[in-house]
């Protein structure tokens, strides 16, 4: 299973697969680790993985890909690709910046 955009800086990221089902498809599984959300792109269909550690996997009868994304995703991906998401930025205090100009 190849997967572009890796290495990331404070992830890991591993993808394996297997023959599924008497060996009519692709069982796979993407087990991440990362300190900030990723997005994960499957076929050009976009999943967010929030930081911490998480599995997305599909196999003959079961995917839980709907919980990152907005759709499952079934089958075998012909492409994978991860990278980070833009940092939010923090919310400034209007308070603490008119104390600070007195």
């Amino acid at each position: 299973m190849t997967i572009a955009g890796v290495p990331i800086d404070g992830a890991k990221i591993e993808g394996t697969w297997q023959p599924d089902f008497l060996w009519v498809g692709k069982a796979w599984r993407i087990q991440v680790q990362c300190e900030a959300p990723l997005e994960i792109l499957l076929d050009a269909k976009s999943y967010v993985v929030p930081g911490g550690s998480h599995v997305l996997y599909s196999h003959h009868d079961h995917t839980n890909t709907g919980r990152f994304g907005r759709e499952e995703f079934w089958g075998y991906p012909k492409q994978i690709v991860v990278r980070s998401l833009p940092a939010k930025p923090e919310p400034s205090n209007a308070a603490d910046s008119r104390e600070n100009r007195s």
